[in-house]
């Protein structure tokens, strides 16, 4: 099984609930260590493909199955970031943020591996951070 995964040939679910608070806006984890805090890139990341739940308990995908699979196979089944091409670990990331109005559109998804998608977030978390804080 670990050599399956390994080459990219097997999908591992894991449900990791994100509760947010809709007043202050910070999001936390439940751990059976109390709470932890989750930055803005975990959350951009996260906005990507994960399941939404709603207050009444209803349950949306970002990006349906369908459209993934397109998006995977348009893309050639590799990341697309420049100068990696790797065929493991694949995700689809929103071009432009389903917060600034991205949608789930053939055009607006790119195939990413896991290590380029974490980057591509923390660099995207560093420049607002830099733009909020101009002393930095």
């Amino acid at each position: 099984m670990t050599r399956l995964i390994e080459q990219g040939g097997a999908e591992v679910a894991v449900r990791l609930v994100i509760q947010r608070c809709p007043d202050c806006r910070s999001s936390v984890i439940a751990t059976s260590r109390g709470d932890l805090a989750v930055t803005g890139a975990l959350l951009a990341r996260a906005a990507c493909e994960a399941e939404r739940q709603g207050p009444d308990g209803s349950v949306r995908r970002p990006v349906p199955p369908r459209l993934r699979r397109l998006v995977l196979a348009r893309d050639g089944h590799r990341c697309q970031a420049e100068g990696c091409g790797r065929a493991q670990h694949l995700q689809v990331h929103h071009r432009t943020p389903v917060g600034d109005g991205g949608r789930a559109t053939l055009d607006n998804l790119i195939t990413l591996c896991g290590r380029c998608h974490r980057a591509l977030h923390a660099r995207e978390e560093a420049l607002q951070a830099a733009a909020a804080d101009p002393t930095r």
